[in-house]
């Protein structure tokens, strides 16, 4: 059994070691790891290759020019071989069984559907700069309801899965290519292309990434509990421009209307809403 982690680093040098620490700190070893450097110009470079050298099980690219995240990722995962792609980002850090874990849920499930798409996927404890809990549960302030978001219709309007917690098999590759740039984000596209073949995707209802927030953070943990409403009004134009994204994606998938779409983010709203009062993940 082949099992490759995907890093993609850019400029990544003032916590890329505690993350690699974090990786070779695993309980399980069995793996190599996969880097796709997007051009960087400080010292992430010489940290790479000094792990490289100390382990021997890395195998790194330097991309001539810019492919930025979408296409980094997306390049790991189209040169990698292997049965499990477990992604990762250069500044988080993983929980000790983070890969054993999601590799005994992923065979579970394949044991049950063998020959199935599956993206396996946990939740996150949210951390500042110095790794200090700021919330415990990323699913909780970014309203993902693993349950509701088994349908594809609200799938459709509400993210699920953050890449770095994500670990694909090798049916959940093959669906995933080709790939445009409505595709957004690697993670959104593997797992609306998984809903769609009717694959599997299966919630691990832990935190296995410390899921650090910093001030150059690509995406990070909005809370999206305080004053929501009022909030998405205050910045309309970046509401408006992502959902218009989102939409544009769901074009591939032959997902329906502009109603649609504004009806089943309503729904998810109010369903998740009262999920969460009843406790219901």
């Amino acid at each position: 059994m082949k099992v490759a982690i995907l890093l993609a680093t850019y400029n990544g040098e003032k916590y890329l070691r505690e993350q690699l620490d974090s990786l070779y700190a695993q309980s399980y070893r069995d793996w190599k790891l996969y880097v796709n450097d997007d051009a960087s110009t400080d010292g992430t470079l010489t940290i790479l290759q000094e792990y490289a050298q100390r382990y021997g099980n890395i195998d790194l690219q330097v991309n001539e020019h810019s492919l930025r995240s979408l296409r980094n990722f997306m390049d790991l995962l189209s040169r990698a071989e292997a049965d499990y792609y477990i992604f990762s980002d250069q500044d988080d850090v993983w929980m000790p069984e983070k890969v054993e874990k999601s590799i005994r849920r992923m065979q579970e499930v394949e044991h049950d559907k063998p020959s199935t798409p599956v993206v396996v996927f946990s939740d996150l404890r949210v951390v500042d700069e110095s790794l200090q809990e700021l919330n415990p549960s990323f699913w909780h302030v970014s309203r993902i309801n693993p349950t509701l978001l088994q349908s594809f219709n609200y799938l459709a309007v509400h993210f699920l899965a953050t890449g770095c917690t994500m670990t694909i098999n090798q049916e959940a590759k093959r669906i995933s290519f080709p790939f445009d740039d409505t595709a957004l984000m690697h993670d959104s596209w593997i797992v609306m292309q998984t809903a769609y073949h009717h694959g599997v995707l299966s919630p691990i209802y832990e935190p296995l990434v410390l899921y650090r927030q910093h001030a150059t953070n690509v995406l990070g943990a909005e809370d999206m509990r305080k004053n929501y409403i009022l909030h998405r009004l205050t910045q309309f134009k970046r509401t408006w421009h992502q959902n218009c994204e989102v939409y544009r994606r769901n074009k591939n998938f032959n997902w329906g209307s502009v109603p649609k779409y504004c009806w089943y983010k309503i729904m998810y709203f109010l369903k998740e809403k009262y999920y969460s009062r009843k406790g219901i993940f």
